[in-house]
This record gives C-alpha cells, sequence and structure tokens, in this order.
C-alpha cells in the first residue's frame, strides 16, 4: 500500500459534531451532542428533557432571541449568533433579573467558538482550531473540545499533550471508541505498549458493540507484533530519520537505505523546493510476517506511510532497486504531510507525485502510452486507493501519475515549486485549491488527462514547459 495519509486512518478522523446549546436556566430543553464517530452527521443532536429550576419572569423577546441564537447555530452561521450573543450581553448585563439569561448566553459564546474551531478541525487545519480552543478558558472549555485538541497534539506527535487531553475528555465521554482507538496509538508512540493493549482491550465494554469490535481486532493484532518486534529493535539515528530495525538487519542493507534517503531528500528539495522537516521520521523495517499484521493492508502493498515509514524485508534480503523505489516513495508521503502538518491530499496528488519520484532523476519519462482503461472520475480521485482491487489500484496509481505528469509538463517550474510553497498555507486541500495555485485548475487537469488518455496519448509525445 502507498496510502500516504494517516489521517484517513479510521482511528483517526474525527467525527465532527454540531455542539448543542447548553440550555439552563431558561426552563426550555438541553441539546446534547451525539457521541462523535467517524460516520457523525455534523448536524446530529439528541434531544434530552432536562428539569431546570423555575425561571424568573421574562418577556417573551428573549425566549425569541434564543430561538435565534439556536437557529443560527443549526445552520452554522456561527459568527452572526455570536454577534448575536455579544449584543444579548451588552444590552441585558446590567438587569439582575437577566442574570441567569447572561449566564446562558456566556456559556453559549463557548459552545459557538468550539463549533467554529471543528470547522477548521474538518479540514485539518489544527492551527486556525487551536487558537480558537485554546482561547476559550480551560474550565469553560465543552468537553468534545478536549478531544479536538488531542486530535492535533497528536497529529504533531506532542505524545505527552495528546495523552493528557484524551485521557481528560474519555472520563466524560467514556464510550468514545474513536478517542480510545487514538489514545492507545498515543500510548503506543510513547512505549507503552501494555497500556495501549488494555485500551483495546476496554472496546469490548463499548455500548456499540458493532463499530467498537470492528476497530478492536485490528488494532489489537497490530500493537501485539509491534511489541513484539520492539523487544529486540535496534535504533540508528540520521539527519532527519531515525531507523528501526531487527538485528538481522545487514549493515550494507542499512548504509544503503541511508544514502536513498538522503539522496531523495535532497532531490525534492533541490527540484521542488521541499524543505527538509522540522521532526524525525520514523522509519521501520518490519519482518515481512508482522508487517501485515501491523499494517493490515492489501497484500500488493511495498510499503507504508501512517505516519511513520513502514517497509517490509525478508530475512536475508539484498537491497535492490524496487526496495530504494519504496523507500523514494514513502520518503515522498513523509516529506509532504509534515510539509502540511500531517494534513490530508487528494490521493492522486500525493500518490501521483510520490510515483513521480521513486526514480533516482524523478521518473519523468511515461514510457507506455494509455490504455483501453477509462478515465476514472474526478472525484474518485479524491478517495482513498487503499480497498481498491489489485488491478484497479494499479490503474488508479498509473492514472494518478498521469495526471501529475501532466501537470509538470504544462507547467513552468516557478508555477510547481510556487504550488509546494503555498501548499502549506492553504485553508483547505482539495485539489480544487491546489491546482489553482499554478495557473490551472483541477477541472481542466482532469479533463486534459481524461482526453489524452482515452485518446491513448502518450506523455512522451507532449513537450514539457520551459
Amino acid at each position: 500500500n502507498k496510502d500516504g495519509s494517516l489521517a484517513k486512518k479510521p482511528w483517526i478522523i474525527l467525527g465532527f459534531l454540531a455542539l448543542g446549546a447548553v440550555g439552563a436556566e431558561t426552563g426550555r430543553r438541553m441539546l446534547i451532542p451525539d457521541q462523535s464517530s467517524p460516520e457523525a452527521d455534523v448536524e446530529s443532536l439528541q434531544v434530552k428533557a432536562v428539569q431546570t429550576p423555575t425561571p424568573p419572569a421574562l418577556p417573551p423577546e428573549i425566549f425569541t432571541k434564543e430561538a435565534q441564537i439556536r437557529q443560527l447555530f443549526g445552520v452554522k452561521k456561527f459568527d452572526e449568533a455570536l454577534r448575536l450573543i455579544d449584543s444579548e450581553v451588552q444590552t441585558n448585563q446590567s438587569k439582575p433579573a437577566y442574570q441567569s439569561y447572561i449566564d446562558w448566553l456566556k456559556r453559549q459564546r463557548f459552545v459557538v467558538r468550539t463549533a467554529q474551531a471543528f470547522v477548521f478541525l474538518e479540514k485539518q487545519n489544527c492551527s486556525a482550531a487551536m487558537t480558537i480552543l485554546e482561547e476559550i478558558p480551560e474550565a469553560d472549555r465543552p468537553a468534545v473540545a478536549l478531544k479536538g485538541m488531542g486530535y492535533c497534539k497528536f497529529l504533531t506527535r506532542e505524545w505527552s499533550d495528546a495523552d493528557t487531553l484524551l485521557t481528560r475528555y474519555l472520563q466524560v465521554q467514556s464510550q468514545d471508541h474513536e478517542s480510545i482507538q487514538m489514545l492507545a496509538r498515543t500510548k503506543e508512540a510513547k512505549g507503552e505498549f501494555e497500556e495501549a493493549i488494555q485500551l483495546t482491550e476496554s472496546l469490548q465494554n463499548i455500548e456499540d458493540k458493532e463499530s467498537a469490535e470492528l476497530q478492536m481486532e485490528p488494532l489489537r493484532k497490530s500493537l501485539l507484533a509491534k511489541q513484539t518486534e520492539s523487544l529486540n529493535q535496534l535504533v540508528r539515528a540520521g539527519s532527519f530519520f531515525t531507523l528501526y530495525y531487527q538485528p538481522n538487519v545487514s549493515p550494507d542493507y542499512l548504509d544503503r537505505v541511508v544514502e536513498t534517503l538522503e539522496k531523495t531528500a535532497a532531490k525534492l528539495k533541490s527540484a521542488y523546493g521541499i524543505d527538509y522537516p522540522e521532526k524525525s521520521i520514523d522509519i521501520f523495517f518490519h519482518d515481512m510476517v508482522l508487517f501485515g499484521e501491523i499494517t493490515h493492508g492489501p497484500e500488493w502493498s511495498a510499503g507504508l506511510y501512517d505516519g511513520q515509514i513502514r517497509i517490509p524485508i525478508e530475512d536475508g534480503e539484498n537491497f535492490t532497486e524496487n526496495v530504494a523505489r519504496a523507500i523514494r516513495h514513502e520518503l515522498t508521503h513523509a516529506f509532504l504531510s509534515e510539509m502540511v502538518g500531517r494534513r490530508n491530499l487528494p490521493t492522486w496528488f500525493q500518490e501521483g507525485f510520490a510515483q513521480l519520484a521513486e526514480c533516482e532523476q524523478l521518473c519523468t519519462q511515461y514510457e507506455y502510452a494509455a490504455t483501453t482503461q477509462k478515465f476514472m472520475p474526478a472525484e474518485k480521485f479524491e478517495q482513498s486507493f487503499l480497498n481498491l482491487p489489485m488491478r484497479e489500484a494499479q490503474v488508479a496509481y498509473k492514472q494518478s501519475l498521469y495526471m501529475v505528469l501532466l501537470l509538470v509538463h504544462h507547467q513552468p517550474d516557478a508555477n510547481i515549486r510556487q504550488m509546494f510553497i503555498l501548499m502549506p498555507g492553504l485553508e483547505s486541500l482539495n485539489s480544487q485549491e491546489l491546482v489553482a495555485s499554478t495557473s490551472w485548475s483541477f477541472t481542466l487537469l482532469h479533463q486534459t488527462a481524461k482526453n489524452t488518455w482515452e485518446n491513448q496519448i502518450s506523455l512522451k509525445s507532449i513537450r514539457p514547459q520551459n
């Protein structure tokens, strides 16, 4: 598997919910968000009756304003909801009889701000989301904010902070199987395998048995396999990477690995301006059998990047060009992921570009003509190729490379380098915004690729632009 996005793993996808307004002394209802899950609808809310104290006599317009706030919240007009809340506080704060209403308004402000942060989290824009969440006083943060913050700390590999935040969240939402799995991964990253396995086994106690059981067994097997490997694991640190391997891996093999890594990083920097990551990239060389248990990837997998690079290696295997290509491919995934703060990139782009980098001098020569296979619809290029049958996956990869090469052939080098420079600052990393940072659009790129592919035009016949 060459799918390079950690965040597409099912245990890391947050169920982004609108947070219900916490109705209080107005004697109305309290809206409580449904338990978050990868499948949860952003609009999903459970409505539960709550016994509240008898409210003071308040004029009807107060209930009208409350209804307006709830309505704006429900349609995600968060800025308007905040303006109305602030206006109501300003208008009524000097009226003692309205104190319960003012208190309710202030609480809603924190709920709405948290919902705003989750809009950014949907795009994996943790920088913007954390700015909002950290502005909310700790005592006033809705519980789900802890999950969002823990997710961001997980992405940036700040393991201790992720551990603390997710643990605190689970003390309130103990049935959130997604957060249990994320915390288990955090414990694993800290080397606390026993704790990670215990967390995984606790999924058996989740009320949502079906979802929990689907996640439990693969995660448990993966953790047990990693724990087994860790017992004899050796470590070698490099300038921007750390290698983890077993004693049967030869020094010569490791030297060739290091040489390949350093040359690939230098090529990505010189050709496209992609800089070295701030944090060391972890690279694991797994026993062939344990690799399958750890990754649960398809049989055709030659390597994987899931936040760490994982390469299968047979006992006594010599370093070959196929191994070098897998390393170049997965290192490119890692560099792209680190460059954008581990946010998702469209599958076609990350897979196409990783294939481009597989050759020592970049695989810019498309030696074969297009096949009679139809070109995939645009939306399919955004989706993971993980679960495709081998033949379909081969076509998806080939067409992704075809699109990347078309982009490189038709755009001046300066435009491609600018695309990588602008990429980390994009609010959304979808295909349209990505390609728009050159002089093309994704719609035009896909249509051009479709036409040339289905007319069986080889890229060898297309002249690169200067």
